[in-house]
């Protein structure tokens, strides 16, 4: 609610404006809420968003050391977890000042954001397999999701922007070499699967009188 609230002071709306706004958008999300009970929920979010307003990210920096340390772990499975890790975490940094290294994102996420398809058991795996390469920290406490990149660089001068939080783990790998693509439609990177592709397979589907070598290969 803080977020909707954020981007209803963005819009220009007073805070009296932005509180029936989120009455509104509680009825639509819940239409059994209770209104009372959630009245001095509602006040306080709205007294946070109007103290702090949206922050803009243009696109996260990623720098030649970061890259590089990324680029020693042995499978590439783990290079997109890790990049995927880093990303979120120069993110949180980027909003947070006082953050240092930290993000509150579930392993869950971080591997979909990744690209990567793994089990539960195998995503805490390759968790703890990060962590005892010292490429992130866990929390002491074994129920939080919390999680600290070590090697996060602020100084060096970005090689890398992203500024698209999907398949993160591809744009990492075509940025050192890999065959991938960015579809010029939707702009995601997924694999290369031929010389002339210019398109993911979702998009490639709804070109009219596409060409066959347009197509990527099954």
């Amino acid at each position: 609610m803080c977020i909707a609230a954020r981007l209803f002071f963005a819009d220009g709306y007073d805070e009296r404006a932005v509180r029936k706004k989120l009455d509104e958008l509680l009825i639509r999300c819940d239409p059994s809420a209770n209104l009372v009970l959630w009245s001095d929920t509602l006040d306080r979010q709205v007294k946070r968003a109007a103290k702090r307003g949206l922050i803009e990210v243009d696109y996260i920096p990623i720098t030649q050391k970061e890259v590089d340390i990324i680029s020693e772990l042995p499978t590439k499975t783990m290079k997109k977890v890790a990049f995927s890790y880093l990303c979120s975490a120069k993110f949180h940094d980027m909003v947070n000042e006082h953050n240092n290294g930290w993000t509150n994102i579930p392993v869950k996420e971080i591997c979909s954001m990744a690209g990567v398809s793994l089990t539960m058991y195998k995503q805490h795996e390759m968790r703890g397999a990060l962590a005892n390469r010292g490429i992130i920290q866990l929390s002491r406490t074994v129920d939080n999701v919390n999680v600290r990149v070590t090697f996060i660089d602020h100084d060096g001068e970005a090689v890398l922007k992203i500024d698209d939080m999907r398949n993160l783990g591809n744009q990492f790998l075509m940025h050192i070499g890999e065959r991938y693509l960015r579809c010029d439609m939707c702009g995601i990177v997924v694999p290369r699967r031929g010389n002339s592709q210019r398109y993911c397979a979702s998009c490639a589907k709804k070109i009219p009188h596409k060409r066959k070598e347009d197509l990527p290969k099954v």
